[in-house]
């Protein structure tokens, strides 16, 4: 958590933080055959953008996938 002198600014942990559309576009970022489980611990913020997209997100679930199918499956679930 970022402090200004000596204090928390609500406003700049707002401005760091990552919302939707920013999740999707780290995914986007990254090619299409990429596996979650390649870049998962290696990013810091793919690891963030994932369970933002997918509240009930469990990693075995999604280990093994694409970039690409976890795209497919951000469609069907809106």
């Amino acid at each position: 958590m970022r402090y200004t002198q000596g204090r928390r600014t609500p406003r700049l942990i707002e401005e760091l933080m990552m919302n939707t559309q920013d999740a999707k576009q780290v995914l986007l970022n990254y090619p299409n055959k990429t596996k979650v489980a390649d870049v998962y611990d290696t990013d810091p913020d793919f690891r963030e953008a994932i369970p933002l997209l997918f509240p009930s997100f469990e990693y075995p679930d999604f280990s093994y996938l694409t970039v690409e199918q976890v795209l497919v499956r951000l469609t069907a679930s809106v």
